[in-house]
């Protein structure tokens, strides 16, 4: 399950790295599969830091729509 985690968040900066939104999605399937594997070892710093990281991940995703649409005008 590491694997996963580590594929998605690749993905994650490199779609948000080329300015592209389903990076934000990508970011949440591997922070969500960190979460997996840090509570599946315990380890509860990891748990909490990817917690943090989903939360700005999200705030990151609705925020997109309204930086775009202030850039067009």
């Amino acid at each position: 399950m590491d694997w996963v985690a580590l594929v998605f968040t690749a993905l994650q900066l490199y779609l948000l790295g080329q300015k592209n939104k389903w990076g934000f999605l990508f970011g949440l399937l591997g922070a969500a599969a960190w979460i997996y594997v840090n509570i599946s070892l315990s380890i509860w710093g990891g748990v909490i830091s990817n917690v943090i990281i989903v939360v700005i991940l999200i705030h990151g995703w609705w925020s997109w729509d309204k930086t775009r649409t202030k850039e067009a005008k």
